[in-house]
C-alpha cells in the first residue's frame, strides 16, 4: 500500500514536473519570437565609418549661399568633411563615389517634427499594431525620413522619456535614422493646446508631453529639469486657438525663456494672433512657429522687430495646406505672410509638422520646400530654409547645414537642379550621414 502511495506521489510529481517545463518551453518560445518580431525590420543603425569616403564630380550646391558650382573632389575621414576643392588629396585606401551628372548639396533639416503624431505610415494600422510601431521606435517611418535626404529632425513635442531614448540610440548607433534634437514636453497653460486638443483624453500622453504651468517659478524650475536631462531646446504654447482656449500668461513665457538662454537652450514658441508672435518675438524666442494664422497679416513693425531680433520664422505651410486645402484662407494667409516675412529680411526655416492621415514624414519636406517657393521664395533660397538656415535656427551651424571642411559629412547626391527646379530635390540617388552611406537608390 505504501509502495503504491509513493508512486502515485511519483507519478503526480513527474506529470507536474512535465507541465511546469512544458510551460517555461512555452515561454522561452513566445520570448523568441517575440524578440525576434521586435528585431525584424527594426531598422538597425550602422557603426561609425572608420574609412575615407571620397566624392568627384557632379555640381554642388554648397548651402554657403555662394553659387553652385562644378565640384571636383569632397573629402570624408569617418563623419567629418575634411577637404571640399581642387586641392584635396585622396588616400590610396579611399572609397570613391563618382558623383558626375548629380547634384551634391547638404542634408535637410525637418524644424517642426512630433515623431509620435499619427500619420499616413500608421494611418491603417490596428491600434495595438500602432503601440507595437510605437515600441520599436517607428521604424518605416526613420526609414522614410532618410531616403526622404532628412538627415536631422527638431522635435518641438513629444513624450519625454520616448523621445530622448530614440535620441541616445540614433547617436549611438543602435537605430538608424535622422539626427534628433528635441524639446520634450510643451510648456502650456492648464486646459490649452495641445492638452486640450491632439492628446485629449489620453492622461499618458499629457504626464509625459505636456507641462502646464501657471507659475512662473514653477516654470523655470522645470526647465531646470529638464535641461538636466538632456533636452536641446524648449517649446511653448503662446497660442489661444482665436481665444478659444486658455494660453500661457507672459510672465510664464517670459521665466520659460529666460531660464532656458541662461542654460544655453533654443526656444520655439507656437504663435497664432500678431500679437502672440511680437510678445514672444518681444520675450526672445529663439524660433517662431506658425506664425500668423487668423486674425490679419504680418505687419512691417512685427517684421522689423522679427529681423532685429534674428528670429527664425516658421510657417508650417504643409500640415495647413494637407488639413484644410490649397484654398482654404488659413494656407493662403500663412503664404502671404512667409512672402512678406521673406521680402522684409527675415530668416525662414522649414519645418512640416508632419501629422495626421494624408501626410507622410520626410515627403512633407519636400512638399513644404514646395509651398515655400510657392510663397515668393527662390528654389534655392527654399533649400537654404531646410539646410543652412534650418542649422542656425537649431545653433548646430558650426557642424551641420553647409558642405564645407570640419562640418558633419551630411550629403545628398541628386539626379537634377533643385536649386533651379524645386521639385527635383524628391530625384535623391544617395543619402550620406555622418560619413556613412545610409540610402543608396542608384
Amino acid at each position: 500500500m505504501t509502495t503504491d502511495t509513493s508512486r502515485q506521489k511519483r507519478g503526480k510529481f513527474g506529470c507536474l514536473l512535465r507541465v511546469l517545463l512544458g510551460g517555461i518551453g512555452l515561454i522561452l518560445v513566445a520570448a523568441i519570437l517575440l524578440f525576434m518580431a521586435y528585431n525584424h525590420d527594426l531598422y538597425k543603425g550602422q557603426s561609425i565609418n572608420e574609412g575615407t569616403l571620397v566624392i568627384r564630380g557632379g555640381t554642388l550646391f554648397d548651402g554657403t549661399g555662394s553659387a553652385p558650382y562644378k565640384s571636383s573632389t569632397i573629402v570624408i575621414n569617418k563623419e567629418r568633411i575634411v577637404c571640399v576643392g581642387n586641392e584635396c588629396e585622396i588616400p590610396s585606401d579611399a572609397t570613391v563615389i563618382d558623383a558626375t551628372g548629380l547634384s551634391i548639396m547638404p542634408g535637410l533639416i525637418d524644424l517642426h517634427v512630433h515623431f509620435g503624431a499619427p500619420s499616413k505610415e500608421n494611418a491603417g494600422l490596428s491600434f495595438p499594431l500602432m503601440i507595437w510601431d510605437y515600441v520599436r521606435q517607428r521604424p518605416a517611418v526613420r526609414r522614410a525620413l532618410l531616403e526622404a535626404g532628412v538627415t536631422t529632425i527638431r522635435s518641438v513635442g513629444d513624450v519625454k522619456d520616448v523621445i530622448l531614448r530614440l535620441k541616445k540610440q540614433i547617436a549611438s548607433g543602435e537605430l538608424a535614422g535622422p539626427r534628433v534634437y528635441c524639446v520634450g514636453p510643451i510648456f502650456t497653460a492648464p486646459g490649452g493646446h495641445p492638452v486640450a486638443t491632439h492628446l485629449k483624453g489620453n492622461p499618458w500622453l499629457i504626464k509625459g508631453a505636456a507641462r502646464q504651468v501657471t507659475d512662473p517659478e514653477e516654470a523655470a524650475a522645470e526647465v531646470e529639469r529638464l535641461a538636466r536631462e538632456g533636452v536641446d531646446g524648449i517649446k511653448a504654447v503662446y497660442g489661444g486657438r482665436e481665444g478659444r482656449l486658455p494660453r500661457l500668461s507672459l510672465d510664464v513665457l517670459q521665466a520659460v525663456i529666460d531660464v532656458a538662454h541662461k542654460r544655453g537652450l533654443w526656444v520655439a514658441v507656437h504663435t497664432g494672433s500678431l500679437e502672440e508672435v511680437r510678445d514672444a518675438v518681444q520675450a526672445g524666442a529663439n524660433t517662431i512657429e506658425h506664425g500668423v494664422t487668423y486674425g490679419s497679416h504680418l505687419d512691417s513693425e512685427t517684421i522689423e522687430l522679427l529681423r532685429e531680433k534674428n528670429v527664425t520664422f516658421i510657417p508650417t505651410l504643409a500640415v495647413v495646406e494637407a488639413k484644410l486645402g490649397p484654398e482654404d484662407p488659413a494656407i493662403i494667409l500663412l503664404m502671404d505672410n512667409t512672402k512678406a516675412a521673406k521680402n522684409g529680411g527675415v530668416r525662414i526655416g522649414s519645418g512640416t509638422d508632419t501629422s495626421g492621415p494624408h501626410m507622410s514624414f520626410g515627403s512633407g519636406v519636400h512638399r513644404e520646400l514646395e509651398l515655400l517657393v510657392q510663397s515668393g521664395l527662390s528654389p534655392e533660397e527654399a533649400l537654404l530654409a531646410a539646410t543652412r538656415d534650418a542649422a542656425i535656427a537649431l545653433q548646430a551651424d558650426k557642424d551641420l547645414g553647409t558642405i564645407e571642411s570640419d562640418k558633419i559629412a551630411d550629403l545628398l547626391l541628386i539626379d537634377g537642379q533643385p536649386w533651379e527646379q524645386i521639385s527635383d530635390v524628391r530625384t535623391i540617388r544617395l543619402v550620406i550621414q555622418e560619413g556613412r552611406v545610409v540610402v543608396d537608390k542608384r
